[in-house]
């Protein structure tokens, strides 16, 4: 059984250097209007509660190798990082 996920070098270049640098203007005002839809803010609800991580590194195992994407949380872009050279 997996008990941990690991990148391979080829997905951490591509998941650090080249993702996050094209995200680090992303802010927290970008997250918040995205979750500030028009409805809450014609109803006035406010937005409240814990502000997520800046990035989420999703892995999903499959049959033959193990898929990885990195998400933006605050622009909620999502990129597909899996080295397919180890599968």
């Amino acid at each position: 059984m997996l008990k941990e996920f690991r990148l391979s070098e080829k997905e951490y270049e591509q998941g650090t250097k080249i993702f996050l640098e094209k995200h680090k203007n992303c802010s927290l005002e970008t997250y918040l209007q995205r979750k500030n839809t028009w409805w809450k803010r014609l109803l006035r609800i406010p937005v409240s509660g814990p502000y997520p991580a800046k990035y989420t590194y999703m892995f999903t195992p499959t049959g033959i190798g193990i898929n990885v994407k990195v998400r933006c949380n605050y622009c909620g872009e999502i990129e597909d990082i899996t080295d397919y050279e180890l599968w």
